[in-house]
């Protein structure tokens, strides 16, 4: 069968959500399913479903995906983007962990992520206040 047991520390870790952009070429590598707006609705539904009603299933897939997600059993979000704020990382590794037991959330960002988050939030078309605001959260983000 294509599932793989993955573990972390000795501990099981197959309850698992990869979100950030279109990461599916990772899928392969990981014996994960994809989930992104590029895969046919029949594709991502069949995907999700498998997903939310198997075990030990790995999921590559867009912050989209995890935000309509209600699985308990989640056990470990990693990151490959930089979220908009320490908020919206909050919300979105809230996914881990919802069955009581221990879960683990991971982020990877480098130079180049944040200097895109600082564009993004220079070209809003806000006030400098809110853009100042918005630096700030960035900077709360990265420590």
């Amino acid at each position: 069968g294509g599932e793989q047991e993955h573990r972390h520390g000795g501990q099981d870790i197959g309850r698992h959500a990869a979100l950030g952009r279109n990461r599916s070429h990772l899928a392969p590598q990981l014996a994960a399913l994809a989930y992104h707006a590029g895969m046919s609705k029949e594709a991502r539904e069949a995907n999700q479903n498998a997903f939310m009603t198997l075990s030990g299933v790995v999921m590559v897939a867009t912050i989209a995906f995890g935000m309509g997600i209600d699985k308990p059993d989640v056990a470990y979000v990693f990151h490959t983007d930089l979220p908009a704020s320490l908020e919206a990382y909050y919300q979105e590794i809230g996914r881990a962990g919802r069955d009581g037991r221990s879960a683990e959330a991971h982020m990877l960002y480098g130079l180049g992520d944040i200097r895109t988050r600082r564009l993004f939030i220079d070209d809003e078309d806000a006030s400098p206040e809110h853009k100042r605001r918005s630096h700030g959260r960035l900077d709360t983000l990265i420590g």
